[in-house]
Formats: C-alpha cells, structure tokens, sequence
C-alpha cells in the first residue's frame, strides 16, 4: 500500500510540474498604421540658394568669392546669415558674414591653442583676423566690422599665411561694400 500511495504522490507532483509548461502560441500583435500625424516631423532646409552676392544686400551684408574661385554657390542661412561654398588655390571654403556677434561661422571642432592674429583692410576697413587651427588640421578665420561678423573656414590643412592670403582677397572688396550697407541702416 505504501508503494502504491508513494507512486500517486510522484504521479501527482510529475502532473503539477509539467501541466504548467504547456507551450503557449502568441498571436502576432498588429500595429496600427502610421498616420501623417505620428510620422516625426521634417525640419525644413534652412539654406536657399541665390544667385550672386547681390542678392545678400537684404541681409547688410556683403561677400563675395576672391577672383579665379570655381564651383561658388550662394546661399541664405534662415534669411539671416549670407554664405559662400568656392573652391580656390586647391582648397574648399564656406565663407559666411551675418549681422551678429555670436560665432556665425557653423564649425564646431576643437582648436589648438594659441590662434594668430592678423591685420587686414585698412582705414575705416581696418580689421583684425583671428586665425585658428582646428585639431583635424582645418583653418578657421573670424573678423568683425561693426555689428557685421564673418568667417572664413577650410578643412584644407593650411598655414595662416595661405588663409589670410585668401582673407585679404575678399575683404579688400567685402568690407568696403559691407560698411556701405551698415551705414544704410543708421
């Protein structure tokens, strides 16, 4: 009697065990279908492209690519900020200038110590170039004119008398026009 009221009890223990490890099946839950209003929202270009400086005149500011530059396209940032996107003398450059006195420039690396800086315009279009290397080897150069900021930059590894070079060649014709447009305001 003793086996047979043993063996119920392992029958009955074996029972409880694998009764709760029936293998289940899931349905595939379904998912509703996007909706234009759950798709995530595109953020618009701030860029337009136009068609020469001319048309940055709206924003008082004027640049311009130096003379012999190739591949140049012009470009309003957010109806705010004029920018130029050129090759020249082998390199590519994004040159921008806008009525602001934070950093317009859109270069967000890590620079060496030490910048340099250098002279350029003359007269009342006299200014002072802060030339920086950034750690990738890049070249960033700032300068302001009254309430005008500009920027110069090339991740061409340059030395600061190439970019400064360049620098000139733009400035000797922008600040000019630039303090034209500034003038206007007043």
């Amino acid at each position: 009697m003793k086996r047979y009221v043993a063996a119920a009890l392992c029958l009955a223990a074996a029972l409880c065990l694998f009764s709760g490890c029936k293998k289940q099946t899931e349905e595939p839950v379904e998912l509703p279908a996007e909706t234009e209003e759950q798709q995530p929202a595109q953020v618009p270009n701030p860029m337009t492209e136009v068609t020469s400086p001319d048309d940055f005149a709206p924003l008082a500011v004027y640049i311009s690519a130096p003379q012999g530059a190739e591949n140049v396209k012009y470009y309003t940032i957010s109806g705010e900020t004029a920018e130029i996107q050129f090759d020249y003398a082998g390199a590519s450059y994004v040159y921008r200038a806008a009525l602001s006195d934070k950093d317009i420039s859109g270069v967000y690396e890590e620079f060496k110590a030490d910048p340099g800086i250098y002279a350029a315009g003359e007269g009342d279009t006299a200014v002072a170039l802060l030339v920086q290397t950034a750690k990738s080897g890049g070249k960033l150069a700032t300068w302001q004119l009254g309430s005008a900021s500009f920027s110069l930059y090339t991740t061409s590894p340059l030395s600061d008398d190439d970019i400064v070079a360049v620098c000139k060649a733009v400035t000797s014709v922008d600040l000019a026009k630039t303090l034209s447009l500034l003038k206007n305001l007043k």
